[in-house]
């Protein structure tokens, strides 16, 4: 304990001291069930902020009655009793907060101040040194804490790990957003394609009533407007019946795979750039038949 506190007081971000295979008891009153428990020193919050539900989290400084923060999983469990030492007298706690640590086993985190208290200097702990730092200090880390334990004639188990994910999570972000921004694409362009088909085969059965437009008055401009319109408008149609089924979609299946999780606001900056995508894509595919359109002759309406 002494050597892990000596490089957390050298420390120059945020650590902490996480201490657990102790001796120390903490069970539920009801049923006896045993409770992991966490004891914990320095800036664990700023590397762990777990959201804080109910309550207030313990201050780390001795206290009359143990005071305590409990997850979900222990808070379900009703009152809970701590034996600090084998073969002591349970000791009433107060629980302080209930916090969501993303553990769905029970467990409780105390400040190591609290027990120390009341248990002493413990035979046998596992103690986790927790640093926020970068890649180029991870082995002066190691280094440092190696000296420390050999001073005081202790052993460390394997290398300094790191224990986020967020270059993961950014490299998975980035590919998927590179598969979707692709599959976006091929959609798009086979939107364009079936427009164009579209307009090509309606160009065929309304080359009359075209050739009849441009007779009564309607000039080439008048003509391509009007199939880029109507283009634009099976696109919109169907960007926002993509949209209507996203939004459903999102509301419903992302709390039934994301194990209850309740999604954000839908984004509506999403939403208004596939409608301008739709917009787009009935532009282009209706560009052609707008083109040859414009280009029947009047003499068409003749052979009708």
């Amino acid at each position: 304990m002494q050597a892990a506190s000596s490089v957390m007081r050298q420390w120059s971000g945020d650590a902490a001291l996480l201490v657990t295979d102790q001796s120390v008891v903490v069970h539920a009153s009801a049923t006896g069930q045993h409770i992991q428990v966490n004891a914990y020193t320095g800036s664990l919050r700023a590397i762990r902020p777990f959201p804080v539900l109910h309550g207030k989290w313990p201050a780390d400084r001795p206290t009359l009655t143990p005071a305590l923060a409990v997850n979900q999983a222990a808070s379900a469990l009703g009152g809970l009793r701590i034996q600090p030492t084998p073969g002591s007298q349970p000791l009433p706690v107060h629980v302080r907060a209930v916090v969501d640590d993303g553990s769905s086993t029970p467990q409780v985190w105390i400040p190591l101040q609290q027990l120390r208290s009341r248990t002493g200097a413990e035979a046998e702990a596992t103690i986790h040194v927790i640093a926020r730092l970068d890649g180029k200090h991870a082995a002066s880390t190691q280094s440092r804490l190696n000296s420390a334990a050999d001073a005081f004639g202790l052993k460390t188990n394997g290398e300094a790990q790191r224990v986020d994910t967020v270059d993961d999570l950014a490299a998975t972000l980035d590919t998927m957003r590179t598969t979707f921004l692709i599959v976006g694409g091929v959609t798009l362009l086979v939107g364009v394609i079936g427009i164009l088909n579209i307009g090509l085969a309606t160009l065929s059965e309304r080359s009359e009533e075209f050739a009849l437009r441009r007779s009564l008055g309607a000039t080439r401009v008048d003509v391509a407007v009007l199939v880029l319109a109507e283009s634009m408008m099976i696109g919109l149609l169907g960007a926002t019946a993509a949209s209507g089924v996203g939004w459903a979609l999102y509301k419903t299946a992302v709390p039934i795979f994301a194990d209850g999780v309740e999604p954000d606001a839908f984004p509506l900056q999403a939403c208004i750039v596939g409608l301008a995508a739709g917009a787009s894509a009935g532009l282009l595919g209706g560009a052609i038949p707008a083109l040859r359109a414009s280009r029947l002759p009047i003499a068409v309406v003749m052979r009708a």
